[in-house]
């Protein structure tokens, strides 16, 4: 068996990998949910002359709604932040 590390290396390390943790985790726990994605989507839809009323609020809530359950966490933390940076309409269809 090998040396037994310090405790100062050991803080080290625990603190490395609180760091690397967070730094992967925070994309995902800081993704625009349902209704902010929504919001953003009606925003382009509104700039490219489409419908982006209450009927297409409830529509794309529901789709996206579903797209989170199949995409699961990373799929969804995709799919939202590109939504999210879409600078168009078909853009944010793309995501």
């Amino acid at each position: 068996m090998g040396p037994v590390p310090s405790s100062s290396a050991r803080r080290v390390w625990v603190l490395a990998v609180a760091l690397l943790l967070g730094l992967l985790l925070t994309p995902v726990l800081a993704a625009p949910g349902v209704p902010a994605t929504c919001t953003k989507v009606l925003s382009l839809a509104t700039i490219a002359s489409e419908p982006a009323g209450a009927e297409q609020r409830e529509a794309c809530e529901r789709r996206y709604q579903e797209l989170r359950e199949q995409r699961g966490v990373l799929g969804w933390t995709w799919l939202s932040w590109c939504t999210r940076m879409a600078q168009s309409f078909p853009e944010a269809g793309e995501c």
